[in-house]
């Protein structure tokens, strides 16, 4: 792939194609990589080296792959194909990054309901968070588990 971007071999088409199946290719990662230290690891366990060419391609990928979702957004409405772009992945790890500790604290009814040990408990729980998000949004609210916890515009 990355001999095929330096010849200029990759199309639009063919960019947007393959940096969504990379994507979506590398989120089951962990799934595979035990994601053990290093030590712990054979010697010829290529990670460093994964991680390295797919940022690679993933990054050289973005600019012909915004060019053809542009043209195909072009299509349906010229004005918001203007806005669109994509970001590398310097730009995903600052928003990422961004977004501050986003791990479980366990303080959610679903996480609560998650860690039921005995399926009754855990469907009582369930039945009340199901009843707690009902209310929520027949109130008009988003429910509070999907709160945003960022303030808001004009508040202190």
């Amino acid at each position: 792939m990355l001999d095929s971007l330096d010849a200029g071999l990759i199309s639009p088409a063919q960019a947007l194609r393959t940096r969504t199946e990379l994507r979506a290719a590398w989120r089951r990662l962990p799934e595979t990589d035990p994601d053990l230290p290093a030590e712990l690891l054979p010697s010829d366990w290529d990670r460093p080296r994964a991680q390295q060419v797919f940022l690679q391609i993933y990054d050289r990928l973005g600019p012909l792959a915004e060019l053809r979702f542009r043209q195909i957004l072009a299509t349906v409405s010229p004005e918001l194909a203007e806005l669109a772009s994509h970001h590398d992945s310097t730009a995903i790890a600052e928003l990422y990054a961004s977004l501050g500790d986003r791990r479980a604290h366990g303080d959610t009814p679903f996480e609560q309901a998650a860690r039921c040990p005995r399926p009754r408990q855990a469907s009582a729980r369930c039945a009340l968070f199901r009843a707690s998000r009902k209310r929520s949004t027949s109130a008009g609210r988003r429910p509070s588990t999907m709160r945003s916890s960022r303030p808001r515009a004009g508040s202190a």
